[in-house]
């Protein structure tokens, strides 16, 4: 699969928004034209109306891909939709520029071309009661009483104008609106099933012109449906474990959804799954473990390369799908950068470390801790083992000291704190961009994002409760032996497991996932706010009138100031009501350039999960919750370690690649 390697930039929003791009499933080659189609067009009060086009194309391959994009020469069409279908032309309407069948255009035909019309037109029934001629329908809103100057674009080119005045249809309103919205699901519902990239942007517009015209608004993702069905097995807790895209987008979807009044009642976390111990087999007592691993806590993921190159060489693996170990395995095709955000929270830039250093200082390296969500601000960090001590914490600290001059004016902040007694150098910023402990303990040095993940790394060099000592580890590693020298060996153990599914853990990734798709649907309101204002379109509702920002605040109990940019995005009708109403109290706060939860930081370096405080819940909370535990409980019952091993090898005929051998066990 090629590497498309795509980043979304929000900035494309206007385009997804107003123009249409719809596919037919179709062979190679541009339709054919034809020469009639049908217009109609409804006017709304106050300025603005919807409108559908008609046009036939021809008859079209069952297996073609066919592109178009509808543009005005005044940027007035807004929200197009398209549909195909196959229907009776109907009577022919004249299209500027181009001649009417059967008509004259330069000299005269013999008998008027009665004979010849009359054949055409029997040829042309026949043909088209065999294999109809296929139309497409495009439906849009518009602003203004002027013509439209449209442009059709891609497989299908076209000019036309259509004056509003002229072709008002007798059609009423309502059934013009309808038709446009039927036609407006429709296609964000193929978008989102044809999709290779997140689908926020199309899931919003359907909400946002749901709610703001008063129509019932589609469940996009089935997430009611499965909300009422009890879980059956574990591919939902399981892309929970890897964060994946698709339960961002069901926990986005929470946003539309009224949640309870804050009023309602708070309760305790909920107990988690009942697990069972399950027999480690009896291994030889003399199996080789690596001096690493006696400074890993036993409930951290464990990812260990061996060596600084072979970290290298999986970082390159990793960026071709954003430095993220879950993007990687469900080879998507869409780049979050993570790779790049964890450098910076950490601050530290691996391709600068290995120039001054590399395999002559470091001896060892490990990528640990609790979770692996690269996108919201991980739980984790990396431990070097170094050759050199000295001067591998003399670099780092020259580079944390760098970092403390170029950003200090920003509220950056390099200082030594106390954790269990053991003076530890944080840097850091206000919103969480960057966030590095870097703890010692000779010849290892630890960097991690969680004041949490150092506590425990400071407690197994006291207490010895690291993986080297634990039985199911020592059977992984007979199972996996260093002799096999793997260039990237992993090892997730049941007590990592189980702090993952615990309540506290659970509770906090859905609650940080929701916050992270808030800030995304502000920063679309604003966008659609600013795009709808240059067209004169901002806030109109079914009725057709712009909704009064005061008056709604009023209405909605909202303080009226114009600092309140959410409170205005509610009033007109780009965000629900309850958008600041979250279980945990936490809301979307402007900070700076850019959108901050107020409990967590900046997108991509939320506040980890481990240093998150989770003391209660909601009742919706609890009942979520509680459904995956009784299937553990029930079900799944034991969680047994996950251990798999990455080896490389040269290609024998292709000098340039190389041959990937993958080892996995449960």
């Amino acid at each position: 699969m090629a590497n498309k390697n795509r980043l979304l930039n929000w900035s494309i929003l206007p385009v997804l928004s107003w123009l249409v791009i719809c596919w037919w499933e179709a062979g190679q080659g541009q339709p054919p034209q034809s020469s009639s189609m049908r217009q109609s067009i409804a006017k709304m009060a106050d300025g603005w109306g919807v409108g559908q086009m008609e046009i036939p194309v021809g008859q079209i391959a069952p297996d073609a891909t066919v592109r178009v994009v509808v543009r005005e020469r005044d940027d007035r069409v807004l929200y197009p939709a398209t549909e195909i279908f196959s229907a009776d032309p109907g009577p022919a309407t004249p299209i500027p520029g181009q001649p009417m069948p059967g008509q004259r255009t330069n000299g005269r035909a013999i008998g008027g071309g009665a004979l010849v019309k009359r054949l055409r037109g029997a040829l042309d029934r026949l043909r088209q009661h065999i294999d109809p001629e296929e139309y497409v329908r495009i439906h849009f809103l518009f602003t203004g009483n002027e013509p439209l100057h449209i442009e059709l674009e891609g497989d299908l080119e076209m000019s036309m104008v259509l004056d509003p005045n002229q072709l008002e249809t007798s059609a009423s309103q309502e059934h013009m609106l309808q038709a446009w919205w039927q036609g407006y699901v429709q296609q964000t519902q193929r978008q989102i099933e044809r999709s290779d990239y997140p689908t926020l942007i199309e899931r919003y517009l359907v909400h946002m012109l749901g709610r703001r015209f008063g129509f019932q608004t589609p469940d996009l993702l089935n997430v009611k449906s499965k909300k009422r069905v009890r879980q059956t097995d574990p591919r939902p807790t399981l892309s929970l474990l890897a964060g994946v895209e698709s339960l961002r987008d069901e926990i986005s979807e929470q946003l539309w959804i009224e949640p309870l009044a804050p009023s309602a009642p708070r309760q305790q976390l909920p107990s988690p799954p009942r697990w069972l111990d399950h027999p480690v087999p009896d291994i030889p007592d003399d199996i080789s473990i690596e001096s690493i691993a006696q400074v890993v806590p036993e409930d951290f993921f464990y990812i260990r390369f061996g060596s600084f190159a072979n970290f290298l060489w999986f970082q390159r693996i990793g960026e071709s799908r954003g430095g993220d170990i879950a993007q990687l395995a469900m080879l998507r095709g869409f780049n979050y950068e993570s790779s790049a955000r964890v450098e910076r929270v950490l601050n530290t830039r691996m391709t600068a470390v290995s120039k001054l250093f590399g395999d002559s200082v470091i001896s060892d390296m490990a990528i640990v801790g609790y979770d692996l969500y690269m996108q919201e601000g991980p739980s984790m960090g990396i431990i070097f083992e170094a050759r050199n001590f000295g001067v591998l914490k003399a670099s780092m600290e020259q580079e944390r000291q760098a970092t403390l001059r170029r950003l200090e004016s920003a509220g950056c902040r390099l200082e030594a704190v106390d954790i269990d007694g053991r003076t530890v150098s944080l840097l850091s910023t206000p919103d969480h961009q960057i966030r590095s402990y870097m703890v010692e303990a000779e010849p290892y040095l630890f960097l991690t994002t969680s004041k949490t993940l150092a506590s425990r790394f400071l407690e197994v060099q006291e207490s010895k409760a690291s993986l080297s000592n634990n039985l199911a580890f020592r059977f992984a590693r007979w199972m996996m032996p260093l002799e096999n020298r793997y260039d990237m060996f992993a090892y997730f153990s049941s007590e990592f497991f189980h702090n993952l599914l615990s309540p506290r853990y659970q509770i906090e990734l859905q609650r940080r996932m929701l916050a992270i798709a808030a800030i995304e649907t502000v920063e679309l309101a604003a966008m659609v706010d600013a795009s709808e204002q240059r067209r004169g379109f901002a806030g109109r509702n079914l009725q057709g009138r712009s909704i009064s920002v005061s008056s709604q605040a009023e209405e909605l109990r909202v303080p009226q100031s114009a600092s309140m940019d959410i409170d205005r995005w509610i009033a007109k009708g780009y965000l629900p009501e309850w958008f600041q109403r979250r279980a945990d109290g936490s809301e979307t706060l402007r900070y700076a350039d850019g959108w901050i939860d107020s409990a967590r930081g900046k997108r991509g370096c939320f506040l980890p999960i481990a240093d998150t405080p989770v003391d209660d819940c909601s009742t919706e909370e609890a009942a979520a919750y509680e459904m995956t535990s009784e299937f553990y409980a029930n079900q799944w019952q034991e969680t047994d370690p996950l251990m798999f091993g990455l080896r490389r090898f040269a290609h024998p005929e292709l000098p340039k690649a190389e041959r990937l051998a993958i080892e996995a066990y449960v």
